[in-house]
């Protein structure tokens, strides 16, 4: 009888009552969800998108899977994802894909930039010199590129309204 309740006792204190080790409990949201503006811009053309319900510390690539407006195709996951072809428009060796959240280019990954909404994505096609605001000849830097110096983390960040 003894041994019946030890061992009773151990599976009821290794299984957690009846939860097991690797389910948790749901995280609570305490903040509202809100829109995030997805502005797409080719070199002849330019779409707006509003995503509604996003919620806060949604990552951008989560936000970029649910639009239904336009084709969008995500490769990888997490870390490693990235906007391969938008609207139809595919990155190529030269050209490709980069995106600002709320007016300030991003030097992370979408998997790794979470959001508080409202936000506003805004996604350019072309070159890097084009996309990042240099000018093709002269390699100046417009205003509004992020200083060269900043320090960047490996840590995801949350991103939202100034």
């Amino acid at each position: 009888m003894t041994h019946s309740l030890l061992a009773l006792s151990v599976t009821l204190s290794l299984s957690g009552c009846g939860r097991s080790a690797t389910e948790r409990p749901p995280l609570e949201v305490t903040a509202d969800a809100a829109a995030v503006t997805v502005i797409i811009q080719t070199p002849h053309s330019s779409k707006e998108i509003v995503v509604q319900g996003v919620l806060p510390g949604s990552t951008v690539e989560s936000v970029m899977q649910s639009i239904d407006e336009v084709p969008v195709t995500v490769n990888g996951s997490g870390v490693t994802a990235f906007v391969s072809s938008m609207d139809g428009v595919e990155t190529k060796a030269s050209e490709g894909w980069t995106y600002k959240v709320n007016g300030e280019y991003a030097d992370k990954g979408i998997g790794s930039v979470m959001l508080v909404p409202p936000a506003t994505l805004t996604w350019t096609y072309g070159t890097y010199d084009q996309t990042m605001g240099k000018e093709p000849d002269s390699g100046e830097l417009n205003s509004g590129e992020l200083n060269s110096g900043e320090a960047e983390s490996t840590e995801d960040e949350l991103v939202g309204p100034e």
